[in-house]
């Protein structure tokens, strides 16, 4: 077990470093000898047994962060990882599979904080910097744009050499969550990709009133990927066994191409068609406070039963009150199923308006009938609503989909 900690012992903060081997402790090694102090030490281990100790330390006027290494009872110099004029501080580390230590700090303005005022809620002007251009006039949040230049760095250390990820985490979160995020903590998940986790400062109001709650702490996650949106990279089925597949205010996240999906494929690998593609068993809904509706085949109306048939994936998005009844034998919607035989599927469909086809996509083809590749389910009479039909894919082969 390795321990470090920040210790006043001479007179300055700096930073301490000892082990454990299940018996006895080490003695203590200083990490920081500097007069200007060490803060937030953060540490991780590599593959092989090499201790990576960051912190950040108040050099030159202004806060930067510092990776320290200890290889086989060696200390290494000082690494700096993020030493601009900003605001750099409060980093944390994880190590990824390939020893690669991903670093990520606060990152704020210069003299972010510094020498400031308190929040004078009487004074006709704030000092702490311009007003963010986004508040309201004479408000109180305008006197204050301390919380309104709040990022966050992410470097990586390998080889001795830093480097900067392709993409700037400020290009993945959308402009209203990108206003203000703080407090990152790094991990690698399961499947080896670096998962950050950080807290968004919310407004609640315009901030002309202390009546209400001004604003309010939200916690984040999200992978990193070489870009924005998620690849499925790690997905846990008993946590997560839906997904959603539409907004009515937005858009349809099924695949790219498909009807109301955005125009780019920056995100295809975060789409539905992918996580079917990479084997996962997830079920679909839509965000029901967005002009759109999903229904579940619950036991009951029950909380219980509502929440038992979601994480059975008993579940199908609309943009109405659509019924959806799909069954291969006794297995319903959200169901896995082991068959010798090629499985029948029976589809019922009852909708609010006159029907427009019926499409059957496997594997992410539109599958192909009577050289048709949109299986349109027969013919139907003009202002139909609902009918039924039964589908067999002759041409499928074996394996599990």
């Amino acid at each position: 077990m390795h321990l470090v900690w920040q210790s006043f012992r001479t007179g300055d903060a700096n930073i301490y470093w000892k082990s454990f081997d299940g018996t006895s402790w080490s003695g203590s090694v200083a990490v920081t000898s500097h007069e200007a102090s060490g803060w937030r030490p953060a540490i991780a281990i590599d593959s092989q047994d090499r201790v990576l100790v960051a912190y950040d330390s108040y050099r030159r006027s202004d806060y930067d962060v510092f990776l320290w290494i200890l290889d086989d009872g060696r200390l290494s110099p000082e690494h700096p990882i993020a030493d601009s004029a900003r605001f750099e501080a409060r980093a944390t580390v994880a190590v990824d599979r390939q020893d690669r230590a991903w670093v990520p700090w606060d990152d704020q303005g210069p003299a972010w904080a510094l020498d400031m005022p308190a929040w004078d809620l009487t004074a006709t002007s704030g000092d702490w910097g311009p007003p963010a251009p986004w508040r309201k006039e004479g408000s109180a949040g305008q006197k204050v744009s301390l919380r309104y230049s709040q990022r966050i760095g992410v470097a990586v250390f390998a080889g001795g050499q830093r480097r900067i990820p392709k993409d700037a985490l400020k290009q993945s979160p959308d402009g209203n969550f990108a206003l203000s995020y703080e407090i990152p903590e790094m991990t690698i998940d399961a499947s080896g990709a670096p998962r950050l986790f950080l807290r968004r400062w919310v407004p609640r109001n315009d901030g002309s009133s202390m009546a209400e709650l001004p604003a309010a702490w939200n916690l984040h996650s999200m992978t990193y990927t070489g870009g924005a949106g998620s690849n499925f990279a790690f997905s846990d089925p008993s946590l997560e066994p839906l997904m959603e597949i539409y907004q009515g205010c937005r858009l349809s996240y099924e695949a790219s191409g498909a009807p109301r999906a955005g125009r780019s494929d920056r995100h295809a690998a975060g789409l539905a068609r992918s996580a079917l593609a990479k084997g996962l068993k997830v079920g679909f809904i839509a965000s029901s406070g967005h002009r759109s509706t999903h229904i579940s085949y619950a036991a009951g109306p029950s909380r219980e039963d509502i929440f038992t048939a979601l994480g059975k994936r008993r579940a199908f998005a609309a943009t109405d009150t659509v019924v959806l009844d799909s069954r291969a034998g006794e297995a319903i919607t959200g169901d896995w199923v082991r068959s010798r035989t090629l499985p029948q599927l029976h589809v019922a469909v009852r909708g609010t308006g006159p029907r427009h086809s019926v499409q059957v996509i496997r594997d992410g083809v539109q599958v192909i009938r009577d050289g048709v590749q949109v299986y349109t389910a027969g013919p139907a009479e003009p202002g139909t609503r609902q009918e039924s039909f039964t589908f067999l894919n002759s041409e499928a082969d074996a394996g599990e989909r």
